[in-house]
């Protein structure tokens, strides 16, 4: 109990002093005039320099329903266990060669990125939201007597995050929504931001599950039929009962409501009809019915092709693990590493600590 009592204190008296910062860094800008160079808060009735402050918060709707099928969420599960796996390390370009830096405060920094949350967790975060939204955000926390030291490493929600363009930047700010009622800006020299290329915005990254959309409702769809059948037995009858013909109505009415009792009761699914001698008929699935439990493996290769860009369960089962594993890593694993080390290496290595 005292060590969740703890946990609890250093996150609260973390949020306070992060809020602390913000307000004593707004007094200090107000008092000097200088434009922001880092954030500022609106809360309920006010309004950012912007003029934005109460955005709505991106839709997370379909990202939710993604984390409930399987397919995706196995993906998902295996970039981030993948991606995060990778050491990270600080290269100086000379000529034309890279030389490792040892030792460099950013690698240093990246032992312990902030108080709570590690390395690992971090850039499972990251990918996580890159799959599902196409963008992932870093806060960068600089010093508070220093704006250009920096100090800290905090994931965002890319879901309560949108960059604002202007007509003479390429982007001008930030806007996170914090709650229903507070809206924080920040200014984008202490924001990293990860996406994935999108052709039709260059601010906002293109999430997979805009190609994965279908293959997903496929998906939820046919193990929701899959789970009826089996669980409910909705559908075509398991056994079929065959009476005597001869006999009575009334005998067939009671005996029906007999087996009704003992056998639907227990989750059976039965038919009963008159025939000639007493017999019991097993009912398979129909043919239309086994097509769509089948289509689920073509769905999870179509899954695998967005996500992983290959068909990796497919090629691991017909005994190819090996190439399944060398077609994920070149084709799902060292483009997103890329994308990542490009995006630290422009927006934290070059802008904090010199270009490298």
């Amino acid at each position: 109990m005292s060590n969740s009592t703890n946990t609890v204190d250093k996150v609260s008296k973390w949020y306070l002093d992060r809020r602390l910062f913000i307000q004593e860094y707004l007094e200090d800008r107000q008092k000097a005039r200088t434009p922001n160079r880092g954030m500022s808060v609106a809360t309920a009735g006010e309004r950012p320099d912007s003029g934005e402050a109460m955005m709505s918060t991106g839709d997370t709707k379909n990202a939710r329903i993604a984390m409930t099928t399987a397919w995706i969420y196995s993906d998902v599960q295996l970039l981030m266990a993948e991606i995060s796996a990778a050491e990270l390390q600080v290269f100086q370009i000379d000529g034309e060669q890279d030389k490792p830096v040892r030792n460099h405060p950013f690698e240093l920094l990246w032992n312990k990125p902030n108080r709570f949350l590690g390395r690992t967790f971090i850039m499972q975060y990251l990918t996580a939201w890159m799959m599902l939204d196409g963008n992932g955000y870093w806060f960068l926390s600089p010093s508070k007597r220093n704006r250009s030291e920096l100090v800290e490493i905090w994931p965002l929600d890319s879901s309560r995050m949108r960059a604002v363009k202007s007509e003479t930047t390429f982007i001008d700010h930030y806007l996170y929504k914090l709650n229903d009622s507070t809206v924080i800006k920040f200014d984008p020299s202490f924001i990293c931001h990860f996406m994935l290329p999108n052709m039709f915005d260059q601010t906002n990254g293109l999430s997979k599950l805009t190609a994965s959309n279908i293959p997903m409702e496929t998906d939820l769809y046919a193990s929701r039929f899959q789970n009826a059948f089996y669980k409910t037995g909705s559908g075509v009858p398991r056994s079929v009962l065959s009476l005597d013909r001869d006999i009575s109505e009334r005998d067939f009415i009671a005996v029906e409501a007999k087996i009704q009792e003992d056998f639907v009761a227990g989750g059976k699914t039965i038919a009963i009809v008159r025939a000639g001698e007493f017999d019991v008929k097993t009912v398979g699935i129909s043919q239309n019915d086994m097509q769509l439990i089948l289509s689920r493996n073509f769905t999870k290769d179509e899954i695998d092709r967005v996500y992983l860009g290959v068909e990796y369960s497919t090629l691991k089962n017909a005994g190819a693990a090996q190439e399944a594993d060398r077609l994920f890593r070149e084709k799902g694993i060292y483009p997103i590493h890329r994308l990542i080390a490009e995006s630290i290496t422009l927006q934290i290595i070059n802008r904090f600590y010199g270009k490298n």
